[in-house]
C-alpha cells in the first residue's frame, strides 16, 4: 500500500541510491582483488606474468600423467632433450597411423 502512494520521483531516487551503493561495493572489491594480485606478483617476483614457469611446467607434467624420472630415462635413451622432438610431429604421425589402421 505504501508503494502505491509513493511518488514516482521518490521511488526513482530510492532505486538510484541503492544502485549507487552497489557500485561503490564493486569498486572496493575490484581494488581489493587488484591489491592482492599486485602483492602476489611482488612476492613471487613474476612481474606482469601471473605464474612462474616452474609451476606451469609441473602442471603440464601432472596433466600428461608423466613422471619426471620417465622423461629423464627417455632423454638418456634418445640422447637429446625430449622437448626438441616437437609435439606437432608426434601428433601428426599418431593421427596418420590411426587413419591407416581404420582403412
Amino acid at each position: 500500500r505504501e508503494n502505491s502512494e509513493m511518488s514516482p520521483q521518490l521511488y526513482g531516487k530510492l532505486i538510484f541510491d541503492k544502485a549507487g551503493k552497489n557500485i561503490q561495493w564493486e569498486k572496493s572489491l575490484q581494488q581489493m582483488v587488484l591489491g592482492k594480485l599486485d602483492s602476489n606478483m611482488q612476492k613471487n617476483k613474476t612481474g606482469p606474468f601471473l605464474t612462474q614457469y616452474t609451476i606451469v611446467s609441473l602442471k603440464w607434467m601432472k596433466d600428461l600423467n608423466v613422471r619426471q624420472g620417465i622423461i629423464k630415462s627417455i632423454e638418456k635413451n634418445i640422447g637429446s632433450n625430449i622437448f626438441d622432438l616437437g609435439l606437432s610431429n608426434f601428433l601428426l604421425t599418431r593421427l596418420q597411423r590411426q587413419e591407416k589402421q581404420k582403412q
